[in-house]
């Protein structure tokens, strides 16, 4: 099942797309753009912005899509996925794709400049379309045989985390404190 996470940031653009598609982090077959190029991505995205008049305010969006690690799915699968989702979601934006093989689990970031580039418009992200951008991962992968999570299952950004990670000594004394519900 993908997970679909928004990452709060305040690096600038060129930090996040940096970032993203470091040589460690990633295989260069596993990065790539859509309606940018990855290794000028920076500077179109930029150039979008200046295009149109919006060089203040929020630069990027920047999104994970991760898949736990006993799902059977290769780096080059979820790339495919990852660029599927992009240009359904991301109509007019450039974004920079960057699939991650680093951690136990494979996963995907997404840099999505924060201007389109066909209308000027600027993105603005809600609850709401981040619901919009899980459910089209979930026919994504649904499309792929993959699983996905259904309904009334409780899965939590907090879960998730415990899925790929180990619990912090905190996270592990609030586990066995009893619930005030």
């Amino acid at each position: 099942m993908a997970i679909i996470k928004a990452v709060s940031s305040r690096a600038s653009i060129g930090k996040a797309v940096n970032y993203v598609t470091k040589d460690e982090k990633t295989e260069e077959k596993l990065i790539s753009g859509k309606d940018c190029n990855p290794q000028s991505a920076i500077d179109e995205m930029k150039t979008t912005k200046e295009m149109w008049g919006k060089t203040t305010g929020r630069e990027y969006y920047h999104f994970v899509q991760s898949f736990p690690p006993e799902e059977k799915i290769t780096p080059a699968e979820a790339h495919t996925i990852a660029q599927k989702l992009a240009e359904e979601r991301f109509k007019g934006h450039e974004v920079v794709i960057a699939t991650h093989q680093d951690k136990d689990h494979v996963h995907t970031h997404f840099i999505v400049n924060s201007v389109n580039h066909e209308d000027g418009y600027k993105l603005h992200w809600s609850k709401h379309e981040l619901q919009r951008m899980k459910e089209m991962s979930d026919n994504l992968c649904r499309e792929h045989g993959k699983s996905i999570c259904e309904r009334g299952q409780e899965v939590t950004t907090y879960n998730i985390c415990l899925l790929y990670t180990s619990p912090s000594p905190r996270d592990r004394t609030r586990s066995r404190m009893p619930s005030s519900a």
